[in-house]
């Protein structure tokens, strides 16, 4: 210990670096409920990009421009609780107790209110604080569904009163909610949020999260300063070290590197990824790396001073804000650097116009096109929507969307491409082309949000495609009913023909898309008529479906409590991160359900056609 104490004194002495106030980063303000007069207001928090954008969504996310309430009012006057009490002099209690008042805690601080998209400052009553703690860590993270994901960031966000009772761990609310806002690469999010630093919580996040951003936008000057002032601080810290070792090599300080590289060593022994990382950093070309190490975001940028190129074996489990710094890495090829924006943007660390604008800037020579046309890379997918922002033509532009939309069917990306194509759907006039092509533009339309295209090219099918486009309209009539949720009686007409459009399936698979198109349509708010549900009991059709009977029970508990916040948790994690793709029906019903029971019918609606459109229908 003596000799750990010598080297650690030397070598934080030999930085000789200066203490330098991380003056550059943002401070915007956190509010709280009821806190009283601000001096200044919180900064635009964009809302989550590539949410499914449909007429029934919230129409504003954004953090409210108002100041709060003033909680700075006198504690009300209580009565005692012993009346008949006497003091030494024999007289009574006197009837008014003065207390002083407490300070806001700062978990309760967030940027959205219940007018712009936060779940209300009431959202964990009924919910105690051991509850809300555990709520708050099992929710998934990435989230896979734009809808569910923008759900999540809204509770999140919220500004909300703490919920009474003692803490289940050391671990504050505030703290918790950044660490999950990380996970899901909403760095931008989580720094408004835990910005500044509350000076009464000393979680180690609020620490770690100027580092993050510092690392993942490549700005290795200012890392260096603030790690610096962090070894100065608490000279034994290992994080501090790993970063002293990276600011040394990059200087050229070898001799520096090496003493902070031997004195993390004796702790840190078992962190190859960093290992090879450092030599990589030194000058070894010969450094053999084959992860990021266990801090992916300080690995990123070790990668970057050291020149080498990414891969995407190094991607593979690399987190949404890893991946949407990668995308940016100039050393990497193009496929590598397209693949991690595809998945950053699926993730929604990166926006639908930023992926957009990475697929249209993607140069791919005009020798490669016609073979590469054939593939599924994600220079494919660039290439593919090159050609379908640049056709005009009503017969080769459709059959263009067509490739589009089927090739991001297969790689996962369907919601976010059509998203990112959204300017060129707007108002699409229908061709005469009776094929696959028009069903291609009615799904990328409502995943975009144009229903009025969507609607347009359906009727054009029915009205002017014969028997032949009848048949294909058909195949969308569950996802219009969602789109535009009739007021009336159920259509049970068109529900029998879509119905018999089935026919060739296998029972059980009938029996699936039958339920699930009846579950999204009740929670739609549609009229579903007990004789439909009763006519899939059959062996064949109804199956045998169960889902997560922990999740489940807890949010029939939290829903009988009435407790909001806690059943949103508990039904994002029933879901999982990408339920509404590949849960079973039961589960999105009990989601669904859970939230037409919270009053929260426009989620309901923007989930429901999501799912539909996320899987087969």
């Amino acid at each position: 210990m003596a000799r750990w104490g010598y080297k650690r004194l030397t070598f934080v002495l030999a930085l000789g670096l200066p203490l330098i106030a991380d003056a550059g980063l943002a401070q915007p303000i956190r509010l709280t409920p009821g806190a009283s007069e601000p001096s200044q207001q919180p900064g635009n928090i964009a809302p989550q990009a590539n949410t499914l954008p449909t007429n029934t969504q919230p129409a504003n996310t954004q953090p409210a421009n108002t100041q709060p309430g003033n909680a700075g009012s006198a504690a009300p006057a209580t009565e005692p609780q012993n009346p008949e009490r006497q003091d030494a002099a024999g007289k009574q209690d006197g009837a008014v107790q003065i207390e002083t008042l407490k300070a806001p805690d700062p978990s309760s601080a967030g940027l959205l209110t219940a007018d712009n998209g936060g779940l209300g400052a009431r959202m964990w009553a009924n919910t105690s604080r051991a509850q809300a703690e555990r709520a708050l860590r099992i929710m998934p993270a990435p989230v896979l569904s734009p809808g569910l994901r923008d759900l999540q960031r809204r509770l999140l966000l919220s500004i909300a009163e703490i919920p009474e009772g003692p803490a289940n761990g050391s671990t504050s609310l505030l703290a918790l909610r950044v660490e999950q806002l990380l996970r899901l690469g909403l760095i931008a999010d989580a720094a408004q949020l835990g910005t500044p630093k509350p000076a009464a919580l000393k979680d180690a996040v609020f620490d770690r999260l100027p580092l993050e951003q510092m690392l993942l936008r490549n700005d290795l000057n200012a890392a260096c300063e603030l790690g610096a002032k962090g070894l100065r601080e608490d000279p034994g810290s290992s994080a501090w070290l790993r970063l002293a070792v990276v600011c040394r090599y990059r200087a050229n300080d070898i001799a520096g590197g090496d003493l902070a590289l031997s004195l993390l060593r004796e702790q840190d022994s078992g962190n190859t990824g960093f290992q090879a990382l450092a030599a990589a950093l030194r000058g070894d070309t010969h450094a053999k790396i084959e992860s990021l190490g266990d801090d992916p975001a300080l690995g990123l940028a070790m990668l970057r001073a050291a020149k080498r190129p990414l891969t995407a074996a190094l991607l593979k489990d690399a987190s949404p804000a890893v991946l949407a710094a990668a995308a940016e890495n100039s050393e990497s090829d193009l496929e590598t650097r397209l693949a991690a924006l595809e998945a950053a943007a699926r993730y929604g660390a990166v926006s639908p116009a930023r992926l957009a604008q990475g697929y249209m800037r993607a140069e791919i020579p005009e020798a490669e096109r016609a073979e590469l046309a054939k593939g599924k890379s994600a220079r494919t997918a660039a290439l593919l929507f090159q050609q379908a922002r640049a056709l005009t033509l009503g017969s080769a532009r459709t059959e263009a969307l067509q490739k589009v939309h089927d090739l991001a069917r297969e790689r996962g990306l369907f919601i976010v491409t059509a998203q990112a194509l959204r300017d060129s759907l707007r108002d699409l006039p229908p061709g005469a082309e009776v094929n696959e092509g028009a069903i291609a533009v009615i799904r990328l339309a409502l995943a975009a949000g144009e229903t009025g295209t969507a609607r347009l090219w359906r009727n054009t099918l029915l009205s002017q495609g014969g028997a032949d486009g009848a048949k294909l309209a058909l195949r969308v009539w569950p996802l219009m009913l969602l789109a535009d949720p009739p007021a009336g009686e159920w259509p049970a007409d068109a529900w029998r023909a879509w119905s018999g459009s089935l026919a060739d399936l296998p029972a059980a698979e009938r029996g699936r898309r039958h339920a699930l198109a009846l579950v999204l349509a009740e929670a739609s708010g549609v009229a579903v008529p007990p004789a439909a549900w009763q006519e899939l009991l059959n062996p064949g059709m109804a199956g045998d479906q169960s889902g997560n009977a922990i999740y489940w029970r807890n949010l029939l508990r939290a829903l009988e409590a009435n407790a909001k916040a806690e059943s949103v948790a508990l039904g994002l994690a029933l879901l999982g991160s990408d339920g509404l793709a590949k849960g079973d029906a039961a589960d999105i019903a009990t989601m669904l359900g859970a939230l037409r029971r919270l009053q929260m019918q426009a989620e309901v609606r923007n989930l429901a056609l999501e799912a539909a459109l996320s899987r087969p229908l």
